[in-house]
C-alpha cells in the first residue's frame, strides 16, 4: 500500500477521531463506525466484529429511528420488513401482529406514513414473499425478509436477492376441453 500524498493530514484527523470515540464503549463505537460508513455509501469496505465472532451477530443501534432512517427503504414493502427485522433482532420479537408494526413506526418517529398498513403488509407477504403466516392473527419475516432488509440500503443488492430467491411459479392448470 503506498502512502498518500498527504499522509501527516490523515494521521491528524486519525487522532482526532480516534479521541472522540475513546469515551464509548465498543458497541457505540461499532455503531458509529457502522453509521458513518453507510452515511459515506461504503460499507462494504469495513468490518467492525473480529474474525472469532459470528459475522451475523448484531448490536442494537441506539436508537430505533436512526437504524430505520439508515435503511433508506425505496417502497413501503421495505419499511414495513425494516420494522419486522427490529422486533425480531432487537427485541427478541419472532412473530408480530400488523398493530406491533404500526406502533413500531409510530416510535420510530420518522415520518413514514402508511396509507393502509393492513394493506401494506398484505402486499410485503403476498407480493414480496417478505412475510409468512406465523399463527392466528401472526406473521413472521421469511428468509428472504431478512436478507433484503440486512442488504438495505443497497438496491442493486436487494434487486440481485429477490431475483435470485424469488418462489417458483405455480402450475397453471389446464382443463381439457374433451
Amino acid at each position: 500500500m503506498s502512502m498518500p500524498a498527504d499522509f501527516v493530514a490523515i494521521q491528524e484527523v486519525l487522532k482526532k477521531v480516534i479521541n472522540i470515540l475513546e469515551p464509548l464503549g465498543g458497541d457505540e463505537r461499532r455503531y458509529v463506525i457502522r453509521s458513518t460508513a453507510a452515511w459515506f455509501n461504503d460499507t462494504e469496505r469495513i468490518t467492525t466484529n473480529p474474525p472469532h465472532q459470528d459475522v451475523n451477530i448484531e448490536v442494537e443501534p441506539a436508537n430505533l429511528q436512526n437504524f430505520v432512517f439508515l435503511k433508506k427503504t425505496k417502497n413501503d414493502s421495505e419499511a414495513v420488513a425494516v420494522l419486522a427485522y427490529y422486533l425480531e433482532v432487537f427485541r427478541n420479537q419472532k412473530s408480530f401482529k400488523t398493530a406491533d408494526l404500526e406502533k413500531l413506526n409510530i416510535e420510530a418517529g420518522t415520518g413514514q406514513k402508511f396509507g393502509n398498513i393492513n394493506k401494506t403488509v398484505n402486499n410485503a407477504a403476498q407480493r414480496s414473499y417478505f412475510f409468512a403466516p406465523a399463527g392466528k392473527g401472526f406473521k413472521q419475516l421469511t428468509p428472504l425478509g431478512r436478507m433484503v432488509v440486512k442488504a438495505l440500503p443497497d438496491e442493486e443488492k436487494v434487486k440481485q436477492l429477490i431475483e435470485e430467491h424469488k418462489p417458483r411459479a405455480k402450475r397453471k392448470v389446464i382443463k381439457n376441453t374433451t
